[in-house]
Order: C-alpha cells, then structure tokens, then sequence
C-alpha cells in the first residue's frame, strides 16, 4: 500500500504589485488585478530582478499568507 504524504496548507511569501494600476505581477511580462494569478516568491533575490526588470514601473512588495481551510474532493466514494 502506497504511502500519502500531507500536502501543505499553508504558505506565505511575498508578492509584488504595481502601486499605480493595482496590478499583481504574474511572470511571463503579465500583470493581473486578481491576487490569485499572482506570483508568490520566497526569495528577495528574485523579487528584485523583477524590480531591475520593471525599473520605469513604482513597485512595491507585500506579505501573503495562503492557507487552505477546506478540502473538496472532485472523486467519488470509490475512487473513479
């Protein structure tokens, strides 16, 4: 019998957003309004090659904490 490893259910980071439209960046040179396509970064070194990326754009950073409260399962009783 296989074992199952715990998923994470929660998370925090950092996330950067354009102060002057309130937009998340979300990589591939897209921004987006909604935080949910944002992208989460641990690590300030890759924070600031976006900053270096953007240097025309006011940038700024904020914390996020994730946490998933409820699982819904898509499965049926048996599995299928």
């Amino acid at each position: 019998m296989a074992t199952v490893k715990p998923i994470e259910t929660e998370d925090t980071g950092i996330v950067i957003y354009d102060i002057d439209t309130n937009k998340y960046w979300c990589n591939n040179n897209k921004w987006s309004p909604n935080i949910r396509f944002a992208c989460i970064y641990h690590s300030e070194n890759y924070v600031n090659q976006v900053f270096e990326k953007f240097p025309d754009k006011h940038l700024a950073t904020a914390q996020i904490q994730v946490r998933i409260t409820k699982f819904v399962s898509t499965k049926n009783e048996s599995g299928l």
